[in-house]
């Protein structure tokens, strides 16, 4: 394997994937797991890939989130932050398409 190649892979590393059940984030748990990376995964239902960890988790409930980030021990190399909240999900969590973030992290309203 040349040096270029050696810079791709995640032998001994360990990621968390969030959102790692469907779509993008199922896809970059298999090719994390190609990579050699022990992948631990988040979602709010199982994955039909195998990892080497899984937490469910689901992004609308702050104490779910807590529970599952703090059941992760040990180092963690790297994050892939990939799950998404959609839907009446969104709707759950406070968010709508009218609000926005200011700087600061407070939210503003704006119009089309």
């Amino acid at each position: 394997m040349g040096q270029i190649d050696e810079l791709w892979r995640y032998d001994g590393r360990r990621v968390v994937v969030t959102g790692c059940a469907s779509g993008i984030g199922e896809h970059v748990a298999r090719q994390l797991t190609e990579l050699g990376a022990e992948v631990v995964g988040l979602d709010v239902r199982q994955p039909a890939l195998p990892l080497n960890e899984f937490r469910e988790v689901d992004l609308a409930d702050p104490v779910s989130i807590d529970q599952a980030t703090a059941s992760i021990g040990g180092q963690i190399d790297a994050l892939f932050n990939i799950a998404g909240v959609s839907s009446g999900s969104a709707i759950r969590c406070g968010w709508s398409p009218s609000t926005s973030w200011a700087p600061g992290g407070s939210p503003r309203r704006w119009s089309p």
